[in-house]
């Protein structure tokens, strides 16, 4: 079970090709080496078995030869005993009266090597050897143990003689007067009555077998009846102690270099008709098998080995191929850093990873880069990311990690870090990075940026993860004192209500009756006060979920999402609606409309815009457009002509919030415009300061000095409106007369101002 979760966490992470092809050659090794063991230990039980069988094919070939043997063997042994029986009764008839002369006629007479008689306390009284007499048996000795017994006949198995260390079979009577009659039969005449049955003979033939190194051919009592050793017939054969198996054996003699001559005992039973009569002990020699392991291993050894530098040169293959792809896959070919697509891989890992690791993810951004590739080519641009990608690589530790997001951004993954501090002591340092071959005041603006997330719910995805930092880092972007923000939820909300507002505004666009997004508009005075002279059309938004949407928040999505052309050109078609209902009115008043510089660059502006005023069926004369002077900034020229088009078209001109942008007098001559609008900047200090601080008048006098007229925005005192009268303003806008209006209320303001004033015209 727990290798199986770490196959599964293995898998899970993301795969580093280097160690997949170490483990892969590490597990072909071990594969292959089970297998060269495992065939190994086939080599040897297939040997065992076969030593086995060819002694019991041995032990079964000689049965019938050995049974008739063994029937023979016993038959004499029946005799021995008989004979023994019968020289115990022939001492036993005579009076009772031994002597040594007697017993050493009696034994050649009966052809028996030794006769005896005993004490009842175990001493010799009487022998057919001279040198036993007054031998007394030791306690514990057969013959003790015979006196001591109740037994009145009994033969013992061969044993050796006490006194003479011979090999001896005896037989024992007891007396009525408890002495003991002791007949023996040395092991050396017992061969001599066997030899005949040929079991020696058959016992060599049984070793001319290359694998035998012995036979021996015992009773049920292990008596030896025939060995190929030349083992005394009638001795004792005690059973050979054998620590390990045949197989051990086997193994052993090639780990340990067993002895050539090394031998294994095996045992067979004779049968004869389902009752074991005997058993062949059979030597093996296990000399030729081991050569035989040993050459067959050596074989499988060298296959193996090819086998395995044959799979070790694929694998290499393969690995080589699959690090190819895998570079492909996960590595950015200019930094040599990964990929966006591995630390998609590797967050998601230790987002899953049960050990609990405090994260962070920062993305950073190269600023001016796609100026630095505009400007100096695309080979500069990327040596500058190939000079990024080293100084980040040099960086690099066991809890910081550098990757590739996009051609401008990197992404760093930050482990087991102790607080936010020490975060934005990283960011210090890594902000002090400046591509080299810049100069120093270029460096003053290439700070890189950086937008942090605090990964505090391992729950989350990593894609969630790489909207949050790219919402901070936008944050930081915005805020030119910063280079870094922390990303929180407040970042995040304002991120979806603009996301809401851009969808809203994309319904609006889609259906022209939408009023969702619908105009106001506020009345500018001239004449010193005493005629509604234009209004300006203000837009304005209330949204289905939000509410009422400030026009600076919507125009801004509107810009950064590329809506604000098809925008403009609803609020156009609005205010030309508007223009109409007023000719039917019987109202000429002029609309001012608000345009955007992004809309003025559009290349088909101008066609938008006849195309409108087409379809409205309303005069260019009926308009007015204003710009802020900051959309002259870099596109002077373009816009320029462009607005020199639509005042040949009939429309008027002005330049809004002047004072606060471009403000330059200089060129003020050139632009072609009819007026502009002070803004309210100018206008609020009137109220504040001195005159004498005051520059709206010289603002007012050099406008005229290039003889085009002036609109104060924002007015909402007596004081500022006197003001700005006496020093020759021609239209005043702004609260103090009135705030913007809807359609019907302003067609009521025209009618009540005009009854006001007393005068008849428009």
């Amino acid at each position: 079970m727990r290798f199986g979760r770490q196959m599964k966490r293995m898998l899970k992470k993301p795969r580093e090709v280097k160690e997949l092809a170490k483990g892969s050659m590490f597990l072909v090794t071990v594969v292959l080496c089970l297998g060269l063991i495992i065939m190994s230990r086939g080599i040897e039980d297939y040997f065992v078995s076969d030593l086995k069988a060819n002694a019991q094919n041995l032990a079964r070939g000689y049965t019938h030869s050995l049974r008739k043997t063994v029937e023979a063997s016993s038959a004499v042994r029946a005799l021995i005993n008989e004979k023994l029986r019968y020289g115990v009764d022939l001492v036993s008839t005579l009076s009772g009266d031994f002597s040594n002369e007697d017993l050493r006629k009696i034994a050649r007479e009966i052809d028996v090597d030794e006769i005896d008689v005993y004490s009842p306390k175990g001493e010799i009284l009487y022998s057919s050897i001279s040198s036993y007499l007054g031998w007394i048996a030791p306690k514990g000795h057969p013959v003790q143990q015979f006196i001591s017994s109740s037994l009145s006949f009994h033969v013992d198995p061969l044993r050796e003689n006490t006194i003479s260390s011979q090999l001896v079979l005896y037989g024992y009577q007891r007396l009525e007067d408890g002495r003991v009659i002791q007949v023996g039969i040395s092991a050396k005449h017992l061969e001599g009555l066997l030899t005949g049955f040929e079991l020696d003979r058959m016992l060599n033939e049984m070793k001319d077998d290359e694998d035998v190194s012995y036979v021996t051919y015992i009773d049920q009592n292990r008596i030896v009846l025939g060995s190929s050793t030349g083992r005394a017939s009638g001795s004792y054969l005690p059973k050979k102690e054998q620590k390990n198996s045949l197989i051990d054996s086997l193994r052993g003699g090639q780990i340990q270099a067993a002895p050539v001559d090394a031998i294994y005992e095996l045992e067979e039973p004779v049968l004869m008709e389902g009752v074991e009569a005997g058993r062949l002990v059979i030597g093996l020699s296990l000399e030729r098998t081991i050569k035989e392991i040993e050459k067959l291993n050596r074989i499988f050894t060298v296959v193996f080995v090819m086998i395995y530098l044959a799979a070790i040169l694929m694998l290499y293959l393969y690995h080589y191929k699959s690090a190819r792809l895998h570079t492909m896959a996960y590595e950015d070919e200019v930094t040599k850093l990964p990929n966006l697509k591995y630390f998609r891989s590797e967050l998601e890992y230790l987002l899953i990873s049960k050990r609990k690791e405090k994260l962070a993810v920062i993305l950073v951004q190269l600023p001016r880069f796609s100026k630095i590739s505009m400007a100096r080519g695309h080979e500069q641009g990327e040596r500058l990311l190939e000079e990024m990608g080293r100084e980040f690589s040099h960086l690099e530790g066991e809890n910081l990690s550098f990757f590739k997001h996009s051609d401008e951004k990197f992404l760093i993954l930050v482990k087991n870090y102790e607080s936010p501090e020490e975060l934005i002591e990283l960011l210090a340092n890594l902000a002090t990075i400046s591509p080299s071959g810049e100069s120093e005041q270029e460096s003053r603006y290439s700070t890189l940026r950086f937008g942090v997330v605090e990964i505090k719910d391992q729950s989350t995805t990593p894609g969630k993860v790489l909207k949050d930092a790219l919402i901070a880092l936008n944050h930081a972007k915005l805020h030119q004192s910063l280079y870094f923000s922390f990303f929180d939820q407040d970042m995040e909300r304002k991120v979806d209500r603009e996301t809401k507002l851009e969808a809203e505004l994309r319904q609006v666009l889609k259906k022209k009756d939408e009023e969702s997004v619908y105009l106001l508009y506020q009345p500018i005075i001239g004449k010193h006060g005493s005629e509604i002279s234009s209004v300006e059309a203000l837009a304005r938004m209330k949204s289905p979920s939000l509410g009422d949407v400030s026009p600076l928040e919507f125009i801004d999505v509107a810009e950064k999402n590329g809506l604000i052309g098809p925008l403009g050109m609803r609020i156009l078609e609005k205010a030309c609606a508007f223009s109409n209902t007023l000719k039917q009115q019987g109202i000429s008043l002029k609309i001012s409309v608000n345009l955007s510089g992004l809309q003025i660059l559009e290349d088909d502006f101008i066609r938008q815009v006849r195309e409108v005023l087409k379809e409205n069926d309303v005069s260019a004369g009926s308009l007015s457009l204003e710009i802020t002077e900051s959309v002259f900034l870099g596109n002077y020229d373009i816009i320029n002509e462009k607005l020199k088009t639509l005042r040949e078209m009939g429309m008027t001109i002005s330049i809004d919030d002047f004072g606060t942008g471009y403000s330059s007098f200089a060129r003020l001559k050139e632009l072609h415009v009819d007026g502009v609008k002070i803004d309210r900047y100018f206008i609020s200090r009137i109220t504040h300061l001195p005159e004498e601080e005051l520059i709206t008048s010289d603002i007012i006098r050099m406008v005229h000095r290039y003889g085009l007229y002036t609109v104060a925005e924002g007015v909402e005192t007596e004081e500022e409106l006197s003001y700005l009268q006496r020093e020759g303003c021609e239209f005043i806008q702004g609260y103090y007369y009135s705030k913007p209006l809807p359609e019907g209320e302003l067609i009521q303001y025209w009618r009540n101002f005009k009854m006001r004033s007393g005068k008849d015209r428009v």
